[in-house]
């Protein structure tokens, strides 16, 4: 499991940052230079077997992002409790 690697021990978040980081910002370049005619081209998914737009794909990863700032503020929130 992911919690279970060595560097979920690790108290320094800087690499995961950096990481999260590059992959924002070669979104904003890609998204900014796109039309909406762009946005609206598809492509097939191998792991949901299905037809996404890049409009979906989109929505679907600022979902997923947002899940996992929930995730890290409850840790936040919940520190004191498991220590």
């Amino acid at each position: 499991m992911w919690a279970e690697l060595i560097d979920s021990t690790d108290d320094d978040l800087s690499s995961s940052i950096s990481i999260s980081s590059g992959v924002h910002k070669g979104w904003i370049a890609i998204l900014s230079s796109s039309t909406f005619a762009e946005l609206d081209r598809s492509y097939y998914h191998p792991e949901s077997k299905s037809i996404v737009t890049i409009k979906e794909a989109v929505a679907t990863y600022d979902w997923h992002c947002r899940h996992h700032l929930a995730h890290i503020h409850l840790a936040l929130e919940s520190k004191e409790k498991y220590q």
